[in-house]
């Protein structure tokens, strides 16, 4: 195409999510590298593409707008979009089922098995909650932190009741865990400093977990063996988590723990070998969301002791791992970083050299007119209920 399509944005449209449909497209352009300019400096010859305030897009229809959109009005059910890469929300049946649509797009490919079975479910009407009351992900980071906070109060107290009250916050903690990431990602806020947040409130709420639960597990009136095994893999655990820190700030993209999951992976899949792989096994047990319902489950039996010989046990696989299989692992961080990896949680895409320059322009504010009913039938409706 031998000139730019620009790019009208109708607005403000429907709230999905805690943004207007306007401001939602808006952020999807502009975190694409797509310059915002105003409609007064955009001469009226040019071809436009517009897309309704009853229509919200996504980050898949930017390889579309870059390589030949055709001009017109934008309408999901277009043969020309690429799957996913616009969603009717004209009227409320058609916005509750693109809001289950893009909840169930917050799922990251490092989910584990008991994230992606157990934890999202729960997480997932959480964060459609907090953003219909207009909050942040800085919120869900304070709510999961709360929530931490509060299983270690309870840790502290001896009796079984209070070890299974502190195990059930523990894990709720694990669910709302996910939540700041789910609303960052559904509002387009992803940050490295919002990651590096998250971090800091999931290494805080095992420290202090452990912690309260070593001092409360001595205020039972135990022996002095099992006074030192809390002190060691209390200690053990800090020097660990220390250790794990160095690594992925070393060679994280994004400074998450989780990395060091995927390091081990990549280990055990290229070189193979009994002692990755029974590790690989081991670090998917550490992960936040399979330690916790762990944790509970071995609260429930009221014996502390099995879960600090449990947890020294998995913190001296990972000392042991950090130490021995560092260049291994660093091998597969490079290898893992190379094949893609992004550059940081916030970035925008790379643009694509060879694209033809695409440009937004803003109409004035008018109420959207509203998109047929035939082409209403002809947007896929997802029934997704049963999987939130």
């Amino acid at each position: 195409m031998s000139d730019f399509v620009a790019v009208a944005l109708e607005g403000p449209g429907p709230f999905v999510l805690g943004l207007t449909a306007h401001e939602r497209n808006r952020r999807v352009l502009e975190r694409a590298g797509i310059a915002v300019v105003d409609a007064r400096r955009t001469p009226p010859s040019k071809r436009v593409l517009t897309i309704p305030a009853s229509v919200v897009i996504t980050p898949a229809l930017v390889p579309y707008l870059r390589n030949g959109a055709a001009p017109g009005r934008l309408a999901p059910g277009d043969a020309r979009l690429p799957p996913g890469a616009a969603y009717d929300v004209s009227t409320r049946a058609a916005r509750s089922d693109t809001t289950r649509t893009l909840l169930l797009s917050t799922a990251k490919p490092t989910d584990g098995w008991v994230a992606r079975h157990v934890n999202r479910r729960l997480s997932r009407p959480i964060s459609r909650l907090l953003l219909a009351l207009r909050m942040t992900p800085n919120h869900a980071s304070a709510l999961s932190l709360l929530t931490g906070l509060g299983a270690a109060a309870f840790a502290l107290h001896p009796s079984w009741g209070a070890l299974v009250a502190a195990a059930l916050l523990f894990q709720w903690a694990s669910i709302v865990d996910g939540v700041d990431g789910e609303m960052a990602r559904l509002t387009l806020t992803e940050s490295p400093r919002g990651a590096s947040v998250d971090t800091a409130v999931d290494v805080g709420t095992y420290i202090v977990c452990c912690i309260a639960f070593a001092v409360g597990w001595g205020r039972q009136g135990i022996a002095d063996w099992e006074l030192r095994l809390a002190g060691l893999v209390t200690l053990a655990l800090l020097v660990a988590i220390g250790q794990g820190w160095a690594f992925v700030r070393g060679h994280a993209p994004d400074h998450s723990y989780v990395f060091i999951d995927r390091c081990v992976d990549h280990v055990a899949r290229e070189q193979g070998g009994f002692g990755f792989r029974a590790l690989r096994v081991a670090f998917l047990f550490m992960r936040r969301d399979a330690f916790s319902l762990t944790f509970l489950v071995l609260a429930l039996t009221g014996e502390r002791v099995v879960y600090f010989f449990g947890l020294g046990a998995f913190v001296l696989l990972a000392q042991l791992t950090l130490v021995f299989g560092r260049e291994r692992l660093a091998a597969a961080a490079a290898a893992i970083v190379s094949r893609g990896a992004p550059a940081s949680p916030g970035g925008p895409p790379k643009p694509c050299p060879a694209a033809p320059p695409v440009r937004i322009v803003h109409q004035a504010l008018q109420p959207a007119p509203v998109v047929a009913e035939a082409s209403r039938k002809a947007f896929t409706r997802l029934d997704l209920d049963s999987q939130l």
